[in-house]
């Protein structure tokens, strides 16, 4: 369903385009969403500059104001050497007091983001809101001045050793307490990955599930392969990637260059990366100089399959709540297809707002910049812990 009306306040007088996200699932999780009096009739309503999506991400990233959250360091050692930074957030007398009985919180943040990050430190207050009182950001190997020990860095391609580590470090130190995942964008990947059990550890039972959001879902590789959709979905992608490898904010450029030579990581900086030819030579680069793990990763199509998250739908058997705009400018729109794959596995649950961008959904540009997908995020995280609480309960 969906209106044109006006909406006018002593700030501001625009036209919003309102509009009920659908909800997509077969299974009890998506049930106990649409049931929800919270979420059913979920009404977003987004600032007409704000319908587009390229304008929503750029403004809520430029304009919203960080909460300023103080945070405790934690540094963890993998089991191949790699070192993982995760900042313990440090709850306020000012919030909701702290629930107990809630899981921990894990929060993986997007590509390039970190704790610090206004998105970051936005979707930890409103946990904090709603009672949640142990909150983890877990951030990539070399961020938040976590020491890289290895040229690894934390990819989403069937390794999921590093949401292993941090999961250790919860059942070793709150023994008894359950974990809830959460993930952005590049972050939503690893929860994915995790929750699949793609990887060589498998999840524990104190794991209840997960909510994710702005996350590609198809298989990567028909988007690699088809022109028209490389052009508009993939290369936004691989120019993430490569600036994560590379970027000026790369925290293994140095590395890189140690081993390529600058001359050669000026060539990979300078390609447009426009079209496929042009990634698989940047991967090629980087597999034969041993800045990608051979071990994990053989080749271009085989990074491309680990990367995909909807091939994983299938295996993964706990709540997994995927929230998407239809209008994601960086994250590939699921076809019908790949609805067909969600609705065939009953832990999932679809819900598919029809604007937002990506990492966007602005319901209010000013006199203070406001969001709705944090409030969406913390409800569903809630509906995945009553489910399992639930379910425990009956058996």
């Amino acid at each position: 369903m969906t209106r044109v009306g006006i909406s006018f306040s002593k700030q501001h007088f625009l036209i919003k385009k309102w509009a009920v996200p659908r909800i997509i699932g077969s299974g009890p999780i998506a049930a106990m969403i649409k049931s929800s009096s919270k979420l059913a009739n979920q009404m977003f309503r987004t600032p007409l500059p704000c319908t587009n999506p390229h304008f929503a991400f750029y403004y809520r990233g430029r304009f919203e104001k960080s909460p300023g959250l103080k945070c405790e360091r934690i540094f963890l050692e993998c089991d191949d050497g790699g070192i993982v930074g995760m900042d313990k957030v440090i709850c306020s007398n000012e919030t909701t007091p702290a629930d107990q009985n809630k899981p921990i919180i894990l929060i993986f943040p997007g590509c390039l983001t970190h704790t610090y990050s206004t998105k970051v430190q936005t979707v930890s207050t409103a946990y904090m809101k709603a009672g949640y009182g142990d909150i983890f950001i877990c951030n990539e190997r070399g961020r938040c001045h976590a020491p890289l020990k290895t040229m690894k860095l934390s990819f989403p391609n069937g390794n999921n050793n590093d949401v292993h580590t941090y999961v250790n470090y919860m059942r070793n130190n709150y023994r008894g307490r359950k974990i809830l995942l959460f993930g952005s964008s590049w972050g939503a990947l690893f929860v994915v990955d995790y929750l699949s059990m793609s990887g060589k550890f498998p999840v524990p039972e104190q794991v209840l599930g997960g909510v994710v959001h702005s996350v590609t879902w198809p298989d990567v590789r028909k988007i690699y392969r088809e022109e028209s959709m490389y052009r508009k979905y993939g290369r936004p992608q691989f120019l993430d990637i490569r600036n994560l490898l590379i970027g000026k904010d790369s925290k293994i450029s140095h590395l890189v260059v140690d081993k390529l030579g600058k001359s050669k990581v000026d060539e990979l900086l300078g390609l447009s990366i426009s079209n496929g030819e042009q990634f698989d030579f940047f991967v090629d680069m980087l597999l034969n100089h041993s800045i990608l793990d051979g071990s994990m990763v053989q080749d271009v199509d085989d990074y491309l399959q680990k990367l995909s998250p909807l091939p994983k739908m299938r295996s993964i058997e706990r709540p997994l709540v995927i929230i998407n705009a239809h209008d994601d400018p960086t994250c590939h729109i699921m076809t019908g297809n790949d609805i067909v794959e969600i609705e065939n596995n009953q832990n999932l649950c679809l819900w598919l707002f029809k604007t937002g961008g990506h990492c966007g959904y602005v319901t209010q540009m000013f006199p203070g910049v406001e969001n709705i997908i944090d409030e969406v995020v913390t409800e569903c995280s809630s509906i995945v812990h009553m489910f399992k609480h639930s379910a425990n309960v009956q058996t």
